[in-house]
């Protein structure tokens, strides 16, 4: 009887659930052989289209002699299709302006394969990508050459995951699959499979578990759906079911105990624990979770607004603490709780964390931040509705996908926001203090530390700790309740002495009184968006060597502890509910400024950058924290031995210069806030010479307004400084620095190439096209027909302020017995290129796939600021840069040739990472 109620009782509560309603706007079906589809018809960016084709299998389905094979038929999918031979296939989607890795990519995960195309609409170019998704889904040719020449990659991919991230995670993950084959089916499978396995048992895996009725095409862009719906049924209606057999189930069901583990690696350099609570959790399908998602996101704002506080405390033994939410699969939840913290503080940096966590536990969290969270998240629902118009194809593409494996529902971004606005003014305080007792009392958790000691806290002491801090957790004390203002007083517009407008660009340009000068672009490429950045050469280079540590690292300390009389914590109470954002940094030839802000909070934007430039601090606190910080991760940065190599291959190739500084504890317990108090000032205390860039959804008006209010009342005195253009004096010639730092058995290779070629918006192209072509020429040759790696890539940059240095970097990663043959190799065929210079083909590739890309970025907010930037930083006109599509379009194969000579013909640094001698 009482089994009859409670069935009676979750019934009632089903059935009483409201529903959410899937988008309108996407079409779903389902074809007579179980093939599914999802099209949506979205026009940012214009003629183009996104691909998605989602197979629900992955290495769960393997079985023992298959560990691997899952992903081994993802790296098939490129190596030989039923219409297109293994270099048909990335050469046909390259010579349309695709690039392998961006456009054109897969991945597979314990329970699904996902396979990627993003297509620029034009020509047969829709129907050809359909071919391909019809060969992926159905017409994969496991032919034996390539499946044994795809070995060796798979094999260099599984070797450049062996970090220490992907060590610790294969240690700790039976504390949360136990009982399940997610404990024994990583992604990467078994070595002695990936080598020799016979191509049968991918075949067999392929043909089992590739069937339609185990597929989703998602398809998202500017194509006409109906359209589309024909030509889906038309491509995939013709496949076949080969069996009916169910996929291993995806739950992890609970265990509803604490399991303790203590964890270290010989390269990890930094010391944190957590705590995790697990708990089912499949896609949002109605408003009552809706709801709880809300309340859940409140409760992890509200600790993380309470725990900066926390940490800033004197007595703080937490460098810092943090709660925050992700999916352990697609079905489960995991709420995370961290602290991070110097070795020696381990125990009472968790006795604290865990303190915290149920000092709200028990007495919940204050009013006063509650609303502080609900204004924050009522503004951020207002704007991404204001946004929902820019949202991309792939961007809605993916959240397709993911609702695709958790079973949530896809909702329309209208109904979204008017049940968030609703439900967000609807719940109450004390449902979130609620929520969070919840979320403490769930009793399937799993506790981690990861440090740089072997030494194990015992697991009755870290219940013990659990025990006391809880018993010792506090009442928070009220906090007095004061205005927070940003400005003291309004200020007075100063005058525009200068304006003019290009009607070419579509950019304006202003001089105000103080002299500092704006450009301007009004943009409505992605409403509710505007970039602010500005820009005044010298840099760190004008600094004594003395005080360039200091210089570097003022701002990180600055900006943090916010202006005026406001506390850290404060400015984001007066900040809850704007969307905004701003780094101040100094590189080595200038300062710059980098922000950004919905059209609504623009002003308030102005208004912070005006007081962080007139009234910066160091809080004592803030440095204290940032010093700490930068001690515990000194303390064991060697053990890492890409920042251990890094250190001795510049000190060997700049011969010790003392401008190329590293870390040592003399040194960061040397920094001094008020000298970087004094050098932040100093750059950024007088603005002559800076010039701002706004660029997006704003009018000449309200940014005519502001700047007159807010730049123009910058202080501007004498500041005239200039960049120091002396380089570094290097070592000539071909240099060789190698290095046995290497915890695992991976050489990691580098060619770095110096020399100079004088700026034109020609060589510029000149320099964008030998690094693509190269890159996709040598990953053809070391990767594909080698076997060698699982990613080569070359990038050229040209340094316009040391005399136009060029430098051009080779890097990859392979096994080490056979570096010497693969760097020979590399180096061939960079004496080809320079010999012969592209083919026909790869130049008129390069082209076609900038032309695609340069159509996207120009409709890109960030872009045009970049564009603006090159133009201020050089005092060249942005007509030189707009000019590149042209410079382009019209390359030489010859004048390529010619440049790649001179790259490639002068200094070169040879650095080798390997693995350690064995003892």
């Amino acid at each position: 009887m009482k089994r009859y109620l409670l069935l009676l009782s979750l019934l009632s509560v089903l059935l009483s659930a409201k529903t959410l309603p899937s988008n309108a706007r996407l079409v779903e079906g389902m074809l007579p052989n179980g093939f599914s589809y999802s099209i949506m018809h979205n026009e940012k960016p214009k003629d183009k289209v996104e691909f998605r084709l989602y197979v629900k299998a992955g290495s769960l389905e393997e079985e023992e002699d298959q560990r691997g094979l899952a992903h081994f038929i993802e790296h098939m999918a490129f190596n030989g299709t039923k219409h297109f031979k293994k270099n048909e296939l990335v050469s046909y989607l390259e010579s349309i302006g695709l690039t392998f890795g961006g456009d054109l990519n897969a991945n597979t995960g314990y329970g699904r394969t996902l396979y990627k195309l993003s297509v620029p609409i034009g020509g047969d170019n829709v129907d050809k990508a359909l071919t391909v998704l019809q060969d992926w889904a159905g017409g994969l040719r496991f032919n034996p050459e390539e499946f044994n020449k795809e070995r060796g990659v798979i094999l260099e991919e599984k070797r450049l995951r062996n970090t220490p991230s992907y060590r610790l995670y294969r240690q700790y993950s039976p504390l949360f699959f136990d009982g399940t084959k997610y404990n024994d089916r990583m992604v990467i499978g078994k070595e002695q499979v990936i080598k020799h396995a016979p191509v049968q048992r991918a075949v067999d895996f392929y043909k089992k578990w590739y069937r339609p009725e185990l597929m989703h095409l998602v398809v998202v862009g500017d194509i006409d759906v109906k359209e589309m719906k024909k030509k889906i049924k038309e491509t995939f209606g013709g496949l076949k079911n080969s069996v009916q057999i169910e996929p291993v189930s995806r739950l992890v069901p609970p265990q509803n105990k604490t399991r303790i583990i203590s964890l270290t690696d010989k390269e990890l350099h930094s010391n944190s624990a957590e705590i995790d609570y697990l708990e089912r959790k499949p896609g949002t399908v109605t408003e009552e979770e809706k709801r709880d998602d809300l309340v859940v996101w409140m409760t992890s704002l509200l600790f993380n607004l309470n725990a900066q506080k926390e940490v800033l405390k004197p007595e703080s033994k937490a460098l810092s603490l943090h709660f925050d939410i992700s999916s352990l699969t697609p079905v489960k939840r995991m709420y995370r709780f961290s602290a991070y913290y110097k070795e020696a503080n381990r125990a009472a940096a968790f006795e604290q964390l865990y303190r915290l966590m149920w000092r709200f536990g028990k007495y919940g969290f204050a009013q006063k931040d509650f609303e502080t969270v609900r204004t924050h998240l009522l503004a951020r629902n207002e704007n991404s509705y204001r946004e929902s118009n820019n949202t991309k194809s792939a961007a809605f593409a993916s959240q397709i996908v993911r609702n695709i494996g958790s079973g949530g529902v896809f909702v329309d971004e209208a109904y979204d926001y008017t049940l968030s606005k609703k439900l967000l003014h609807s719940i109450t305080l004390e449902e979130v203090n609620k929520r969070f007792r919840k979320i403490l009392g769930i009793k399937d958790r799993v506790i981690i530390f990861v440090g740089t000691s072997k030494n194990k806290l015992p697991h009755k002491r870290v219940l013990h700790l659990m025990a006391q801090a809880k018993k010792e957790a506090k009442k928070p004390k009220i906090q007095k309740s004061h205005t927070l203002t940003l400005l003291k007083h309004p200020l007075t517009p100063v005058k525009i002495i200068e304006k003019h407008f290009d009607q070419k660009t579509g950019i304006y340009f202003y001089r105000l009184e103080n002299n500092v000068t704006v450009s301007f672009k009004p943009t409505d490429f992605r409403k509710n968006e505007v970039l602010v950045s500005a820009v005044s050469p010298g840099g760190f280079s004008t600094v004594p060597t003395k005080s360039l540590d200091a210089a570097i690292k003022a701002a990180d300390w600055v900006v943090p502890s916010a202006p005026g009389d406001l506390k850290s914590y404060e400015l984001k109470e007066l900040m809850a509910g704007k969307q905004l954002s701003f780094i101040f940094s100094v590189s080595r030839f200038g300062e710059v400024i980098d922000a950004g802000s919905s059209t609504e909070d623009l002003a308030s934007l102005f208004q912070l950058l005006y007081m962080q430039i007139t009234a910066p601090k160091i809080d004592p606190a803030i440095a204290n924290q940032e010093r700490n910080i930068l001690l515990t991760d000194q303390a064991h940065s060697d053990r890492d031995p890409a920042y251990r190599f890094e250190k001795g291959a510049k000190k060997f190739y700049y011969r010790d210069n003392p401008r190329i500084q590293f870390d040592t504890k003399q040194s960061i317990e040397k920094l001094d806030p008020k000298e970087m108090l004094a050098l932040f000032k100093k750059k950024f205390g007088d603005m002559n010479h800076f010039h701002f860039i706004i660029v997006g959804d704003t009018t000449p008006k309200q940014v005519e307004k502001l700047i007159s209010t807010y730049l123009g009342n910058l202080p501007t005195r004498t500041k005239n400084e200039k960049y120091d253009s002396t380089p570094y004096p290097h070592r000539k010639g071909e240099q060789y620095f190698v290095k046995r730092f290497n915890t695992t058995n991976i050489a990691n290779i580098a060619l770095q190439y110096q020399s100079s070629l004088p700026y034109s918006i020609r060589n510029a192209a000149i320099m964008d096209a030998v690094q693509n072509i190269l890159t996709v020429r040598l990953r053809n040759l070391i990767r594909e027909a080698r076997s060698g790696t699982y990613g080569i890539g070359v990038q050229c940059r040209m340094i316009r302020e040391l005399h136009d240095k060029t430098v051009c970097t080779v890097g990859f990663a392979a096994d080490p017995a056979r570096r010497d043959e693969l760097i020979k190799a590399v180096r061939k065929s960079i004496a080809g290129f320079i010999a012969h210079g592209p083919t026909a083909q790869e130049l008129k590739n390069y082209k076609t796939e900038f032309a695609v890309q340069y159509k996207l970025m120009q409709k890109e907010n960030r872009f045009w600021s970049g564009m603006m930037m090159l133009s201020a930083r050089f005092d060249t006109p942005i007509e030189t840069y707009l000019k590149m599509p042209e410079a382009i379009h019209t390359l030489t194969v010859g004048e390529i040739k010619a440049a790649a000579k001179t790259l490639f013909g002068s200094d070169l640094l040879v650095t080798e990472r390997l693995p350690e001698k064995k003892k």
